[in-house]
């Protein structure tokens, strides 16, 4: 929907307010011609004519001369206005915060909770040794699952590509364990549609997929789930809690990503 500034709300206010006095004016002479005794006609043009010489027709160039204006000022202030009626809601305005990446932030991604096995997890504090042990299919997707590139001189510590699969195979870095040396045989790349990236590897026991994406365009896929207990169905009760758990961790300004193999 298209947002509505300030100025544009009291121009049309304005506006309304003008046409109901042109129209109470016009009503008012007309009543008042009739009374004396003016012929219809000539009663009903006097009428009209108040009407249209109580429209402000100066108030759209002076309005618009007046943002112009200030566009110009602010542009020498190095302040670009795309759209006229900006200019007043941006010239009122006295702290700006904004988020540039390589000037407010480094452009940097770190991986901060897991969900694994029905219980959340904040990666500062829990184990991660223990939780690669017994849930070693996460941590491989996370460090296999992506495109990225090897960095200068193709050195294994350095990756150059999105800064969230870098945190990614950061965090699997993190547990200790050493990733699979299963090569890449295929990708699926991610797009706007899918919502998920998907990567096939050489395994000892055959090829496998792993994917990861947004939760509502990867559990549709999912037949199971790793509980506290192994291995389960995917019931529609696991379905309603993984989706509660994204919503827990979306309110918290964390971006969600699910993974499946």
């Amino acid at each position: 929907t298209a947002v509505t500034l300030p100025l544009q709300r009291e121009i049309a206010r304005l506006s309304r307010l003008v046409a109901l006095l042109a129209l109470a004016l016009g009503v008012s002479f007309f009543a008042i011609g009739w009374a004396i005794g003016l012929p219809f006609w000539a009663n009903f043009l006097f009428a009209i004519g108040i009407l249209v010489a109580n429209v402000p027709e100066g108030l759209l160039p002076t309005v618009t001369l007046a943002l112009a204006i200030g566009a110009r000022r602010m542009a020498r202030r190095n302040v670009l206005i795309r759209h006229l009626a900006a200019v007043e809601t941006l010239g009122s305005a006295t702290v700006i915060c904004t988020d540039k990446t390589g000037t407010l932030t480094a452009n940097q991604m770190r991986a901060e909770a897991v969900v694994l096995g029905g219980r959340g997890h904040l990666l500062a504090s829990a184990p991660l040794s223990e939780l690669a042990a017994s849930h070693g299919e996460f941590f491989e997707a996370a460090a296999l699952c992506h495109n990225l590139r090897a960095g200068p001189g193709g050195a294994d510590s350095t990756y150059l590509g999105d800064p969230m699969e870098i945190a990614l195979v950061e965090m699997a870095r993190r547990t200790g364990m050493t990733p699979p040396a299963w090569p890449k045989v295929d990708e699926i790349p991610f797009d706007s549609r899918r919502k998920r990236l998907a990567t096939v590897h050489d395994a000892p026991l055959g090829r496998r997929l792993f994917t990861k994406g947004a939760l509502e365009t990867v559990l549709p896929l999912c037949g199971s789930v790793r509980g506290e207990n192994g291995i389960e169905p995917l019931s529609p009760e696991w379905r309603e809690w993984l989706l509660l758990a994204q919503e827990q961790l979306a309110s918290h300004g964390l971006r969600v990503l699910a993974m499946a193999y």
